[in-house]
């Protein structure tokens, strides 16, 4: 993948991007399987980390998963804006994305995601707690077994984030010198720019 991220042609570049969004939904040891996602919270930037659980390249999608009661929710249904930050260091590559985010909570979406997730990954969702919350106590997940009252209510604590990206900012750094573009999905315009 260097030599394509060493080409001047930026269309070879995009798909390579893309190809590495896409892997990383399918395994846990792919490079962008986990990213940051940052969005504004009580006026500052709020920084987590999640799990990349789709893409669609050719609507130009990601999405990931959150609990409906976290405070990002509430957040993002009042500012939509949101940025990824995905980062392979044996690559020397970083990539930034500019997305306005959409909830989807009790719908189609997240229906068909929550039927995909492991009874373990569903169990997450089962805490009475909110995230967020202080606690008196740290209490551990509920067992593992498959108790329908138990997952009903950590569906209803389901939703996934669906982010529209709007701008991809690609940086590979080499020592013949760092390459720096930006593939604009609003304006449909590819540029390299200074790093």
């Amino acid at each position: 993948m260097q030599e394509i991220f060493l080409g001047n042609d930026l269309t070879p570049i995009e798909k390579a991007i893309w190809q590495l969004l896409q892997e990383a939904t399918t395994s846990y040891k792919a490079v962008f399987h986990y990213g940051t996602v940052a969005n504004i919270q009580n006026g500052r930037a709020a920084l987590r980390t999640v799990i990349l659980r789709n893409t669609d390249p050719v609507e130009k999608k990601l999405f990931f998963h959150t609990d409906i009661r976290s405070p990002k929710v509430a957040a993002l249904k009042k500012d939509p804006a949101l940025n990824w930050l995905f980062y392979d260091d044996p690559m020397k590559l970083q990539v930034r994305i500019t997305a306005d985010a959409l909830i989807h909570y009790k719908d189609e979406i997240a229906e068909d995601a929550w039927q995909k997730l492991k009874t373990s990954s569903q169990l997450t969702y089962s805490i009475t707690d909110a995230p967020g919350q202080y606690l008196e106590e740290k209490k551990g997940l509920p067992g593992m077994e498959n108790d329908p009252e138990l997952l009903h209510f950590a569906k209803n604590n389901f939703a996934v984030v669906e982010t529209t990206v709007l701008t991809i900012d690609f940086l590979f750094l080499h020592h013949t010198g760092n390459r720096r573009a930006i593939f604009d999905y609003q304006t449909k315009a590819a540029n390299w720019i200074q790093s």
